[in-house]
């Protein structure tokens, strides 16, 4: 069966499709991830070659039939500061690959594109010059957060005792902090007890106050740690 559908979609990731089309990934507020063939983009002539650029978030028109065609767009918002340094680029592209990895077709979160959305104009409106470090470790644990893989870092993930401040340990095949007294894993690593206070504060941090965080290197390079770790394992 046939339909069409007409929705604003942030541009995720396009590649050559054949001689002149272009698969086209897309994140949608309505409808989720949708992957989608745009015929004839390539095209020199193409109307649609320039309203389906990544970093652009265009009102997009599909048919999805037996595979999903792209039969017309137009850009309604280009990130022109992302476009323009190198570094936005890099984590805006970082952004895109978690949600490409972690999201299946079809799946819609109106949450999750919001949250994209907002994290995007962050990073083009920042002036001062925000850890991309700690940008894209925040976004990959709001992510997983949003998915139902939150770490568990208010309790023993083994013994369910309150954690108390000390010498405590990070298990991310366990998905959480484990206690001195459980701790048996190689893979297990020890994490400081401000590392878990950023993991809790970042869980309930709203979008809006990421410009105002100041955190030393090291605690960054920590947190970084325990969320590439943890994310690797849900990935």
């Amino acid at each position: 069966m046939t339909s069409y559908i007409r929705t604003h979609a942030i541009i995720l990731k396009k590649k050559d499709y054949f001689d002149n089309d272009r698969q086209i990934t897309l994140y949608t507020k309505n409808y989720g991830k949708i992957t989608a063939i745009a015929v004839g983009a390539r095209k020199i002539k193409s109307k649609l070659s320039g309203e389906l650029e990544p970093f652009c978030i265009s009102d997009i028109y599909l048919v999805q039939a037996k595979n999903t065609k792209i039969i017309g767009a137009e850009n309604i918002r280009r990130f022109s500061a992302v476009t323009s340094s190198l570094e936005k680029i890099r984590i805006i592209g970082f952004y895109f690959h978690v949600i490409d990895t972690l999201i299946k077709d079809g799946h819609p979160d109106a949450e999750l594109y919001d949250f994209l959305k907002n994290m995007i104009e962050i990073v083009e409106e920042d002036k001062v010059g925000l850890s991309s470090a700690l940008l894209k470790s925040f976004f990959q644990l709001r992510v997983l957060d949003m998915l139902g893989y939150r770490p568990e870092v208010a309790s023993c993930v083994v013994c369910s005792g309150v954690i108390t401040n000390g010498y405590n340990f990070f298990s991310p095949q366990k998905g959480g902090i484990v206690c001195v007294y459980c701790q048996k894993s190689p893979k297990d690593f020890p994490s400081s007890d401000n590392a878990v206070k950023v993991v809790k504060a970042f869980l309930a941090l709203p979008v809006k106050d990421i410009p105002r965080l100041r955190l030393e290197d090291a605690l960054i390079g920590e947190f970084r740690t325990i969320i590439d770790e943890f994310y690797e394992f849900r990935r």
